[in-house]
């Protein structure tokens, strides 16, 4: 962790974006409705800081960026000679382009009453097909898809799953919310080799709920 000072930038300019989504539903049965939307987004003059990682990696575009210590003055100034860091500046900047698609899936499914009661499930889940930034202005664009960036991680899959059960008076329900393993960013060094340590792989996060219902009267539940 290196030193940092951060500042505000009177100069920004509002983000922009364009984006567009085309999505068709499907209801191939009284019990059973499927629905599937592709969208498309493209944002501009992306409101960002600059991680230190990414200024340290790119230091011939960024080198203004990391102050160094003076030692002949005492100082803490810019000093190409001494590679001393005394602090590295983070600035909020208008940087480059940002580039995201995906696909919405629901499956909705309700079930005829039966002598076992009523059952349905609905999933609802988002498919990430693209997750990329570029973090300057004409700068290579850099996915983050399934992988930790800097600042963030967009996981390939997340989804909600809900089974219902209805009887009478009594209901249950079991959800699920998922969301899909990623790479970690990993930066520490084996001091042995010098070579950067393996990067961490996040296993799959899987959150189960269960709760039930009973109706006493028509106005309490």
């Amino acid at each position: 962790f290196w030193p940092t000072q951060r500042y505000s930038n009177p100069k920004l300019k509002p983000e922009r974006s364009r984006q567009f989504s085309l999505g068709m539903v499907l209801q191939p049965s009284k019990q059973t409705m499927v629905s599937v939307d592709y969208w498309n987004i493209t944002k501009k003059d992306l409101i960002s800081e600059l991680g230190d990682d990414v200024i340290l990696s790119h230091l011939d575009k960024y080198e203004n960026l990391v102050h160094r210590y003076n030692e002949d003055e005492g100082l803490c100034d810019y000093d190409p000679e001494d590679s001393s860091i005394c602090y590295i500046e983070l600035r909020k900047e208008n940087r480059g382009s940002q580039k995201a698609a995906g696909l919405d899936v629901v499956l909705d499914w309700r079930g005829s009453p039966t002598d076992w009661g009523t059952f349905g499930a609905r999933l609802v889940g988002t498919l990430m097909l693209t997750s990329k930034e570029q973090t300057g202005s004409g700068d290579p664009y850099i996915s983050n898809l399934g992988r930790f960036v800097t600042n963030g991680i967009v996981q390939r899959w997340r989804h909600t799953l809900t089974l219902d059960w209805e009887q009478g008076a009594f209901g249950a329900s079991l959800s699920n919310t998922y969301l899909s393993g990623y790479t970690d960013q990993n930066s520490a060094i084996d001091t042995d080799t010098g070579q950067y340590v393996a990067a961490n792989h996040v296993k799959a996060y899987s959150l189960w709920g269960l709760s039930g219902s009973w109706q006493a009267t028509k106005e309490l539940k």
